[in-house]
Order: structure tokens, then C-alpha cells, then sequence
């Protein structure tokens, strides 16, 4: 493997299949000076990096809410059978780690998630289809998220940012993340900052402005380039390999909430 001769590792995710894979690759990179930056290429996305920016003028984060629903077509599971397999396949693993990822980048650590699944359309497959989330932050912070990948549907990050060419960009999409603040609501990837200029209250009107987003450079691009500057000691990465193993612990509590019915803790890193 690359990093028994002490290459630099840009890592796709999931970081591995397991925990214990994780946690063995985290002990020899370190061991070695080994620089790892995990492919969570979303943290790079210019609607991210403004979302980022932005979130103070939400004043105190509340609650948010995110939804990743599309369909996909027969031939992605006839290319990849792997992906019919409840071992390896499953919108949960594949999809839903990526929106974990920008959860915690955003908002911090989560503490416990709660999951129930979608009902099953592809009976002949083992993967799940999805599943509907409730997830509570350390900070207090709440949140509910809806993931599926076999219904009809627009409302996921691909289609609102074009990031992906595969997966036509659907203009105008409004609320594939809302974020409620006690100053301010906003709205990914419309980016509308909803407020009441610093003065909430149900009897005055909203005011709605457009936070501004510089789509120049495609976000693969950004993380290569970020990737560069890591192994030159530039930067340190800006996912490492903690946050990609956080993101499968949380990954693991899904799973796990989804076979037994209750809520699970996410085990720390």
C-alpha cells in the first residue's frame, strides 16, 4: 500500500470500511509523519464556504434541517453490484456520509442520532434506500435530515450546486439545508439569509438578502490544490483523518439506530 513508502495520502470516503481499519490506518500514518487528507471534497464547495462564512449572522444556531433525495437508475447497480449489498452498499454509507461530514464541519461533533429507515422499493437488493434522521449535536444544537435514493426527486446537493455533471443542476432549488438562528434563517443552495434585522419578532415583516457565493473554481479542484499546500506544510489538511473517522462512527450509530429501533450515542474518536 502507498503509505508502507511514505507517500502522502489524499483518501476517498469512507475512510475505510470499519472503525478498526480506520483507527489502524490513523496509528501507522501518524507513526510514519504520514500527511492524510480525507476526500470529503464538499468542505471545498463554494456554497459550503459561503454557508461557513455566513453562519454568524444567524446569531445562535438552533436547529437545522437537511434533506439528500434522488433516484438513481438501474445501471448504477448493474455497473457496481457491490452496491445492491447491505456490506457495502446502501444510500446510508455511499451518500449520507458526505452530509454528516458538512453537519459536524458546520455545526460541531454530534452526540446522538436516532434513524429510522425508508420503507424497501428495491426488494431483490440488500442496501438500504435511506432513512430518516434525528440527530442532537454536542452544542446543543438539533436537527432532522431525510436521505433516499429511490424517490423522484431534485432536492439534494448535487442538483442545487452542479457539482457533479453527472447529476443535472436544477436552477433555482431553495432549502436542501436550512439553518435556524436565533438572529437570522439561511437557506443552501438559494443562499437566502432570512432576518428582522437584529430585532425578531412574528409581527414584524422578514427581510430576505442573498448571500453571495464565488463559483470560479470547481471544488475538486480546490481540494487538490489544498492537498498540495498539505504535503508541503503549508496547511494542515482540512479534513483529517479524525473527522473522517467521526463521520463513519457517526455512520456506524446510524446503522446501528436503524436495527435496533432506539437512538444511538456516536462513540468518540
Amino acid at each position: 500500500m502507498e503509505q508502507s513508502y511514505g507517500i502522502h495520502l489524499l483518501v476517498e470516503k469512507p475512510i475505510a470500511m470499519n472503525t478498526t481499519e480506520a483507527k489502524l490506518l490513523q496509528e501507522y500514518t501518524t507513526s510514519q509523519n504520514i500527511k492524510v487528507l480525507v476526500g470529503h471534497h464538499r468542505r471545498f464547495n463554494p456554497y459550503i464556504v459561503a454557508t461557513k462564512r455566513n453562519l454568524s449572522k444567524c446569531g445562535k444556531i438552533i436547529a437545522i434541517q437537511g434533506t439528500w433525495t434522488l433516484s438513481k437508475p438501474d445501471q448504477y447497480f448493474i455497473d457496481s453490484p457491490w452496491r445492491t449489498t447491505a456490506e457495502s452498499g446502501g444510500v446510508v454509507a455511499i451518500n449520507l456520509v458526505h452530509d454528516i461530514d458538512l453537519l459536524q464541519y458546520l455545526f460541531g461533533p454530534i452526540f446522538r442520532i436516532y434513524a429510522e429507515p425508508l420503507s424497501k422499493q428495491r426488494l431483490d437488493h440488500d442496501a438500504d434506500e435511506g432513512c430518516v434522521l434525528t440527530i442532537n449535536f454536542h452544542s446543543g444544537i438539533m436537527g432532522t435530515f431525510i436521505c433516499s435514493d429511490n424517490v423522484a426527486s431534485p432536492i439534494n446537493f448535487e442538483a442545487g450546486t452542479g457539482e457533479n455533471p453527472t447529476i443535472p443542476k436544477h436552477e433555482n432549488l431553495c432549502g436542501v439545508y436550512r439553518i435556524f438562528g436565533t438572529k437570522g434563517t439561511l437557506s443552501m443552495p438559494d443562499m437566502t439569509l432570512y432576518h428582522q434585522k437584529n430585532s425578531p419578532s412574528w409581527t414584524k415583516s422578514v427581510n430576505e438578502e442573498v448571500v453571495k457565493v464565488d463559483c470560479g473554481v470547481m471544488p475538486f479542484d480546490l481540494q487538490l490544490n489544498h492537498f498540495v499546500d498539505v504535503i508541503e506544510g503549508k496547511e494542515d489538511p482540512k479534513c483529517c483523518i479524525e473527522d473522517g473517522i467521526s463521520a463513519l462512527l457517526c455512520i456506524k450509530a446510524v446503522m446501528k439506530s436503524m436495527e435496533i429501533g432506539m437512538p444511538v450515542e456516536v462513540e468518540s474518536t
